[in-house]
């Protein structure tokens, strides 16, 4: 068990080594393929987070030296990638001793690395790229069909309540207030992510663990006032932490 253990953790690291790849790679894809001179257009409002991001450097940069891995956006730092590395190296040793040599330990594994490849850019770059969704997306539906229709069924139903629920979520200040949201369209379509990879409940079972540890962190930052009240955090890092979590505990 302590040797699998260790060789599922040189995995993870080395797979977190890919990640780190693909974080940096699949932005600078998409900005290199936008038409010279204009901006790149994300698919969430992260345009809106990454000006954020920058006002909070330039007018408050004690705040932003502190709390680097909220307010940078530009190319990951090493601290970031070592840290990915690490997380992806702990859930390995995680999910080895959660699922053992079980033919769940594949597509949990697979759903693990996802989740902290999308938190990683999220971080970055405040994005959550949708050919990473699509592809998740598309994963988690064959994997779901190969069970049977009712486990297809269960996907689709946690997809389609996370989303509609996240979407609640998200235009709830607009309708009460008529001013802001509370989450970027990516977050939302990440919700239906996690709700097609884990199915019902258990998909809201991660969201609702991720929004609480965004919620701690977000409000641990204000009382410290390391986090001015109007600036944004990325969010998907917590719900991936949300379905990871899940991944570990949930039972088979």
């Amino acid at each position: 068990m302590i040797a699998g253990a260790l060789i599922a953790g040189l995995v993870g690291w080395l797979a977190g080594g890919a990640l780190n790849w693909l974080a940096r790679w699949l932005p600078a894809r998409r900005e290199a393929a936008a038409p010279t001179g204009e901006n790149v257009r994300s698919n969430d409002f992260s345009r809106s987070a990454r000006a954020t991001a920058t006002e909070v450097a330039t007018t408050n940069p004690e705040v932003a030296a502190t709390n680097p891995g909220i307010f940078r956006v530009g190319p990951p730092s090493r601290q970031r990638e070592l840290a990915l590395q690490a997380a992806a190296a702990l859930a390995a040793i995680g999910l080895w001793l959660r699922y053992g040599l079980a033919l769940a330990l594949l597509p949990a594994g697979v759903a693990g690395l996802l989740l902290l490849l999308i938190a990683a850019i999220d971080l970055d770059r405040r994005l959550v790229l949708n050919e990473v969704l699509i592809v998740g997306s598309a994963l988690a539906l064959l994997y779901a069909a190969m069970g049977g229709w009712t486990q297809l069924l269960n996907a689709l139903l946690g997809g389609a309540l996370a989303l509609g629920l996240f979407i609640l979520v998200a235009l709830l200040p607009r309708l009460i207030v008529r001013s802001g949201t509370l989450m970027g369209v990516g977050d939302v379509k990440l919700a239906g992510l996690i709700g097609l990879l884990f199915g019902y409940p258990a998909g809201l079972q991660a969201l609702f663990l991720g929004v609480i540890a965004g919620g701690l962190v977000s409000a641990a930052l204000l009382l410290t006032r390391r986090l001015p009240r109007k600036a944004t955090i990325p969010y998907a890092p917590f719900l991936a932490v949300g379905g990871i979590a899940v991944l570990l505990l949930e039972r088979a």
